[in-house]
């Protein structure tokens, strides 16, 4: 069992892969069907994706978050976590 097992252990839903492509669309079938009001989903699968990402996240729920990946750090989770904050408050409240 992969990453996903700690979250599993908590009660969330996991669906893991590897494949970018897959996660998407995994992504765009739970954005869709309704039952989840927040979506988890790896930086480093997230970022050949990110103007999708991006765009679903314009409705407000599901809110799909990316989780910082420590064996591949990209910083897509912080500068994610950062627009939509400002999208949110319309301002950036850790900007120095």
């Amino acid at each position: 069992m992969g990453a996903g097992l700690g979250f599993s252990l908590s009660g969330m839903f996991v669906e893991e892969t590897d494949d970018a492509t897959h996660a998407l669309e995994v992504v765009r079938r739970w954005k869709t069907g309704g039952e989840y009001k927040i979506i988890f989903m790896d930086e480093a699968l997230a970022e050949p994706n990110l103007a999708a990402i991006r765009s679903l996240n314009e409705d407000a729920l599901p809110a799909i978050m990316l989780l910082a990946n420590p064996s591949r750090p990209t910083h897509t989770a912080a500068n994610n976590l950062q627009q939509l904050m400002i999208r949110a408050i319309g301002s950036d409240i850790f900007a120095s």
